[in-house]
């Protein structure tokens, strides 16, 4: 899993600084989505530190994240099938799984595009 090999990366501190995407000058409200199964990458704990980043950092807009703690990385669409959770790289030929189960992949897909609508309901069309 992708995932394992990022993980081992977050303890080192010189590549975590210099990967770093510097989000607390984002100028509006912040939406994170994310899988706690997820075998792509740890899209929890890097949704973690992204709201804890923008917190500390006095964030003045709305900052929501919602995790599905059994989900998988493909959170998608709603009513769409969610039982792929293995595939083959197109170019590698690696097999690989994105994570979660398809159950738990299907509540995500649900519960991520209620929570999106929600949000660009909330915030669609403010400019910063």
């Amino acid at each position: 899993r992708n995932a394992d090999a990022m993980r081992t990366a977050l303890g080192d501190p010189v590549a975590m600084a210099r990967a770093r995407i510097p989000v607390e000058r984002i100028a509006g409200p912040v939406l994170l989505l994310s899988g706690g199964d997820d075998g792509a990458w740890p899209s929890d704990l890097y949704s973690l530190i992204v709201q804890s980043s923008l917190l500390a950092a006095g964030h003045p807009h709305e900052v929501t994240w919602k995790n599905w703690a059994a989900a998988g990385h493909s959170i998608l669409f709603p009513h769409v099938p969610a039982t792929r959770i293995a595939h083959r790289h197109p170019v590698s030929g690696i097999s690989t799984t994105m994570g979660g189960t398809p159950a738990a992949n299907a509540e995500a897909n649900a519960g991520a595009w209620e929570t999106a609508l929600a949000f660009v309901r909330r915030h669609g069309g403010k400019a910063g």
